[in-house]
């Protein structure tokens, strides 16, 4: 999977595996609207917010409409991650971003990319040290959310769509 295929053939890739690694506010929705397009998503992020969307599914609210999202797959420590995966959306907070790099080291196929979807400097620098520059690709991500409560999350901005891009 080149750089070019993954950005301009994204909405054919449902059956590529997807991991949202920090899914926080701003990973979970992504992650649940990737799910709602039909895509194959595993969401890694904190127990009492896995435990929550495994009870009663992710409650996504605010100014991209309501829905709850069910059938993710989830866990809550790197450990208990099933496979491997073609796309690694990286949500971390950038002080996570290398441990996270780490951690998922072996965890992306010999062809997938890892997006940095962070804010601050040198994330994209951090992944590329240890996923190598042709597998890492940026992301502008103008949308601003919050976590109400686990397994919630809610968009409180949203300026532009995301872009993805090398």
């Amino acid at each position: 999977m080149s750089n070019d295929s993954a950005t301009d053939n994204f909405d054919t890739m449902t059956d590529t595996p997807i991991l949202i690694a920090g899914a926080g506010a701003i990973g979970s929705i992504l992650g649940g609207m990737l799910h709602d397009a039909g895509h194959d998503v595993t969401l890694l992020g904190r127990r009492a917010h896995m435990d929550a969307i495994a009870r009663h599914g992710l409650k996504i609210s605010g100014l991209l409409g309501d829905r709850t999202v069910n059938g993710m797959k989830l866990a809550d420590d790197q450990a208990r991650l099933a496979g491997r995966f073609d796309l690694i959306l990286c949500a971390v907070k950038s002080y996570d971003t290398e441990s996270i790099a780490d951690a998922l080291a072996d965890r992306l196929t010999g062809d997938g990319l890892i997006v940095s979807m962070q804010n601050g400097l040198g994330n994209i620098e951090s992944l590329s040290e240890r996923f190598g520059r042709r597998r890492v690709l940026g992301a502008r991500v103008i949308f601003g959310a919050e976590m109400p409560s686990p397994g919630a999350a809610h968009v409180t901005v949203f300026a532009q769509p995301v872009a993805i891009g090398p």
